[in-house]
């Protein structure tokens, strides 16, 4: 592993700390990160996303009306004769995380952060 001279390092804008750490905030969830990587493959209903990630019911509600309310997932309502159906699916703005959070996944790599998992 290589050490970074903080005198080198490019220096981010500091007005944007604000919008990192509430980035940061609403993927660190626990099953923030699981929920975009399912719905990266493509659109699902909430109990098929229950059964994927073996998370409560409860549980993957909060974490889809958060998502909503960041406007990363939205939420399609498909009415028939006999039943309501509730799809889920990535927005642009959320498609638009899924390169930053491989990038951030290559990082880890590099700076071999899985060693540090607690």
């Amino acid at each position: 592993m290589t050490s970074i001279d903080a005198r080198s390092a490019p220096r981010a804008d500091v007005t944007n700390w604000t919008s990192v750490r509430a980035s940061v905030d609403l993927i660190a969830s626990k099953w923030a990160l699981p929920v975009l990587a399912e719905l990266s493959i493509g659109s699902k209903r909430h109990n098929e996303l229950c059964r994927a990630l073996a998370v409560d019911n409860k549980q993957l509600g909060r974490v889809l009306r958060r998502l909503q309310e960041a406007q990363v997932v939205s939420r399609k309502t498909d009415v028939t004769r006999q039943q309501v159906r509730v799809w889920y699916q990535l927005t642009r703005h959320g498609r638009v995380l899924l390169p930053l959070l491989k990038e951030l996944g290559e990082w880890g790599d590099q700076s071999d952060m899985r060693n540090l998992e607690g």
